[in-house]
């Protein structure tokens, strides 16, 4: 089991913060979406430790590597949705609300980024602004790195 360090902790939060300042429309935050590859290295960090001690410790299991990955962000995700569903109607106009019932299962079933490519076609574009669920795109390429990586390092444990 991976040990708790704090500093990561602060790496997120260093990371995130360019994040909100960017989107809240700061313009002096040059660049503040790359917090999101600081989360993405971190996140790549630490699964790869967890892997790693699994494989090596013969404890690996695709099956239970992905079940801790979906009670760890599906509950989340499912209120954020949930509170989305709820709150959207009574302050938005009905044809948003046809456009968000098209986003809820891209990001639950994380395809997001695929959906927001071909659908949106543009990240900075209005459509992809109008979205209440575009967060979700770095979480949809996280889950489907996931998908691919574990197996890569098994046989590359496996190899050498």
């Amino acid at each position: 089991m991976i040990k708790y360090r704090t500093e990561i902790d602060g790496l997120r939060t260093v990371a995130i913060i360019p994040v909100i300042l960017f989107h809240l429309g700061y313009t002096f935050v040059k660049g503040g979406y790359m917090g999101v590859d600081v989360f993405f290295v971190i996140s790549g960090y630490l699964i790869t430790k967890i892997l790693i001690d699994d494989i090596e410790n013969e404890k690996f299991s695709m099956y239970r590597f992905w079940i801790r990955r979906i009670k760890r962000l599906l509950p989340l995700l499912l209120i954020v949705v949930l509170f989305t569903l709820t709150i959207t109607p009574l302050l938005v106009f009905k044809p948003v609300i046809k456009n968000l019932s098209k986003d809820i299962f891209p990001a639950i079933f994380s395809y997001f980024n695929f959906h927001a490519l071909f659908d949106f076609g543009n990240y900075w574009g209005t459509k992809s602004e109008q979205s209440f669920f575009l967060h979700t795109w770095s979480l949809s390429v996280e889950e489907q790195f996931y998908l691919i990586y574990p197996f890569f390092l098994f046989f590359v444990h496996k190899i050498f």
